[in-house]
C-alpha cells in the first residue's frame, strides 16, 4: 500500500492514483505544519510502522517570494513531516535534495538543502538516501527560462555533475 500526502491533488496525481491498485489513501493537506498522527486512522497507523518514505516536498525561491518563506517550506516543513513519519515508525527514507547540497555553502539554496540533510541524518532512519539531481524537469504551469536553457545545455555539463 502506498499512502500519498500532497499539498494539492493535481489531476495528474489523481489519474495516477485511480489507475494503480496500490496507490490510495491520498491525504490532501494544505498546511503541512498540521501534519500529524491525527490525520491517520488506527489501522493506517499500524500499516505505517516499518514503512518507506519518499519525500519530494519543496518549492523555489521565486514561488516562495522570499528566502525566509523558502526556508520555511524546504527546511522547516520537510523536517517536520519527516520527524512525524519517523515517530510513526517509518524506517527508510528517500529524499529529493539537490546537487551541491552543503550546509557550509555560500549559495542559499544549496545551504538550506545541506542543513536539511544534516538534520535528517539525526532522525536515525534505518536507511536514508539523498537524491541530488542537478535539474528537476517536468510539466510546469509557469515558464522558467533558466530551466529551458539548462535543459538544452545539459548534454555539455551532465558528465561533470557528480554529487
Amino acid at each position: 500500500k502506498v499512502y500519498i500526502v500532497v499539498r494539492s491533488l493535481s489531476p495528474k496525481v489523481k489519474k495516477l492514483v485511480d489507475a494503480h491498485p496500490n496507490l490510495f489513501q491520498v491525504k490532501e493537506i494544505k498546511d503541512l505544519s498540521s501534519f500529524s498522527a491525527a490525520l491517520f486512522t488506527n489501522n493506517e497507523l499500524n500499516e505505517l510502522s516499518g514503512c518507506d518514505v519518499f519525500c519530494a516536498l519543496g518549492t523555489t525561491i521565486k514561488k516562495a517570494k522570499s528566502q525566509e518563506n523558502f526556508k520555511r517550506i524546504d527546511y522547516d516543513l520537510v523536517l517536520h513531516v519527516l520527524k512525524v513519519t519517523r515517530e510513526l515508525g517509518a524506517e527508510n527514507l528517500a529524499l529529493i535534495s539537490s546537487a551541491g547540497a552543503d550546509p557550509d555553502s555560500k549559495i542559499f539554496y544549496s545551504k538550506i538543502k545541506g542543513l536539511l540533510e544534516r538534520e535528517v541524518i539525526k532522525l536515525h532512519f534505518k536507511n536514508y538516501f539523498f537524491l541530488r539531481p542537478s535539474l528537476l524537469l517536468g510539466d510546469r504551469s509557469e515558464f522558467r527560462l533558466g530551466e529551458l536553457v539548462m535543459r538544452e545545455l545539459s548534454f555539455l555539463y551532465s558528465p561533470l555533475m557528480i554529487s
